[in-house]
């Protein structure tokens, strides 16, 4: 009785400006404005982001419910009654005992969720950037993952006994990064306000792994793997005025 779920996901955003490429933002402003010299309103922006998020469950039952139930007493004399009731509860021991040596022999019963995810933004800059306002490059990668395996031990079944081993496995793998790249042939100018490069990385990891072993199992075990890394790159490799 072993529940495995397994789940992937890969997300990526880029933004590229070529060696040849030129964005230029000139204000023309009309008599009584001014320039809005600010980050959060600028006169050229490059934003690059890329967001996954993956949710995994695996939660396993060992035993169905109740394999004999209680059957309803018929109408009918107290000494019919009491002969019917023997017959029955003679032909219920024969049929456990029967379904005791026909029953399938569960080694494990458990639960494997694996959950990953890759997520990568990027803002690379080779060409010219000319503006009056500010110039903001940002690049920003976002992971959520949420893996659980939950392993409920209980007694047989009708058809099979109850396993000897209980048993919950969680595992979660995965990367993000954010990455800015002003490179070597980049011009980048803002006349009269600022130049802004900004990385970053954001993750939410939750691995969760829980098992009840049953009365009969000869061992129970709880597992949770986490293999993450995250990162924010900010390279500057030219002049920026």
């Amino acid at each position: 009785n072993v529940i495995p779920i397994y789940s992937y996901m890969d997300s990526e955003a880029s933004v590229t400006v070529g060696e040849k490429a030129t964005l230029t933002a000139k204000a023309k402003l009309s008599e009584g404005q001014t320039l809005d010299t600010s980050k959060d309103h600028p006169s050229i922006s490059l934003t690059a982001e890329s967001k996954a998020t993956n949710i995994v469950q695996a939660a396993t039952n060992s035993a169905d419910a109740d394999a004999f139930p209680a059957t309803k007493a018929k109408a009918g004399t107290a000494v019919a009654d009491a002969a019917a009731s023997q017959a029955k509860a003679a032909e219920a021991v024969k049929s456990k005992a029967n379904a005791a040596q026909n029953k399938t022999v569960h080694l494990a019963g458990a639960a494997v969720a694996y959950d990953g995810a890759s997520s990568s933004a990027a803002v690379d800059v080779k060409g010219t950037l000319d503006a009056d306002g500010a110039i903001n490059m940002k690049a920003q990668s976002t992971d959520a993952l949420n893996v659980k395996a939950i392993a409920n031990g209980l007694g047989a079944t009708a058809t099979g006994t109850a396993p000897k081993i209980n048993a919950a496995i969680a595992v979660a793998t995965g990367d993000n990064a954010a990455t800015v790249n002003v490179e070597k042939t980049a011009k980048i100018t803002s006349s009269q306000s600022g130049v802004y490069a900004t990385a970053v990385a954001i993750n939410s990891l939750d691995v969760v792994s829980n098992v009840t072993a049953n009365a009969t199992a000869v061992g129970a075990t709880a597992v949770s793997v986490l293999d993450y890394t995250s990162g924010a790159t900010v390279n500057i490799n030219s002049n920026i005025t």
